[in-house]
């Protein structure tokens, strides 16, 4: 694969050379081969490099190819977009309890007719625990008996 640059603009702000260049192939070239003439050509690592897009015109041998050359690995890391498959998402490590709880007391009641395969039938026929709202706590001093007030004769 022979690649000719025809654009190279330094950005300073991004700290990064931005690159467009055309390519002679048979087929489209991937981004593994792209990235290997692209780190010979201008010496730097791979990390250092996001290609932007490989495009070609039905029927042509002849590809455009954009890219973005960075200083440090950090600034590409920073400030280029990741794309989905890009990023490997971090499964949370389950943990495994020690003991197996004999029978839980908080697991959700089930009504009859419901498939739940986690009850025996013989659950599935009791009826649901009703819980009772919490009462208010009663103050230690009586509570006075509010009277109307008598009407005074005039």
């Amino acid at each position: 694969m022979e690649l000719q640059i025809s654009e190279e603009k330094n950005n300073a702000l991004f700290k990064r050379k931005e690159i467009t260049a055309t390519a002679e192939a048979e087929s489209t070239p991937s981004r593994e081969e792209v990235l290997k003439v692209l780190t010979e050509k201008f010496s730097v690592p791979v990390e250092n490099i996001k290609i932007k897009g490989i495009h070609g015109k039905f029927g042509s041998k002849t590809f455009n190819i954009q890219a973005n050359i960075y200083e440090f690995a950090e600034d590409k890391e920073t400030i280029e977009i990741k794309k989905k498959k890009e990023t490997v998402p971090e499964k949370p490590v389950e943990e495994t309890p020690t003991e197996a709880p004999a029978e839980s007391t908080t697991t959700p009641p089930t009504t009859p007719g419901t498939d739940n395969k986690e009850t025996p039938k013989e659950d599935a026929q009791q009826e649901p625990v009703k819980e009772e709202p919490p009462k208010e706590p009663e103050s230690e001093a009586p509570k006075e008996e509010i009277k109307p007030e008598e009407k005074q004769n005039e």
